[in-house]
């Protein structure tokens, strides 16, 4: 709990609090509306939906973007968090954003591990398999309840 109150005591979070945080909020929410529709057209392909669309082409396109919108969303949740640690930290809803953000890394990283390497072939030879649609439609919940709990910080 020391390392909170002295973050929450920093000059950088005072800033936040005094001058920045409608600037820092606009970027999350914009880094976040980046990262969601470029994971979200993503996963919607590996759906089925767009199929005239080349999955790789989309993956070459969109995943750099969602990487680094991801980073953007990080970087201004942390000045965020840094307005008001003591009280996010006990925030259930905070904490459940958390456990989920966590959970679509690993979900990312089992699609990456599982299924990535082969992506070539499903546009070429079959559909995409089983186990990437239900990684994909575990993406898209797990990103619509971040966004839900997110929102739902402010009312806890």
């Amino acid at each position: 709990m020391d390392l909170l109150f002295w973050l929450e005591q920093s000059t950088l979070a005072q800033l936040v609090r005094v001058s920045l945080y409608p600037f820092v909020q606009i970027v999350h929410i914009i880094s976040f509306a980046v990262l969601i529709g470029a994971i979200g057209i993503f996963d919607l392909r590996l759906l089925g939906y767009f199929p005239k669309l080349p999955i790789v082409e989309i993956a070459k396109s969109l995943l750099p973007l969602a990487r680094h919108s991801f980073s953007f969303a990080t970087l201004s949740g942390f000045l965020l968090f840094s307005a008001q640690p003591v009280v996010l930290v006990a925030n259930p809803m905070f904490q459940f954003k958390l456990l989920l953000i966590v959970l679509a890394g690993v979900n990312a990283v089992t699609f990456h591990v599982a299924s990535f390497g082969s992506m070539k072939r499903w546009e070429q030879h079959t559909k995409v398999p089983t186990s990437a649609r239900i990684i994909a439609v575990i993406s898209l919940f797990l990103w619509v309840a971040i966004i839900a709990c997110g929102r739902l910080i402010a009312y806890s």
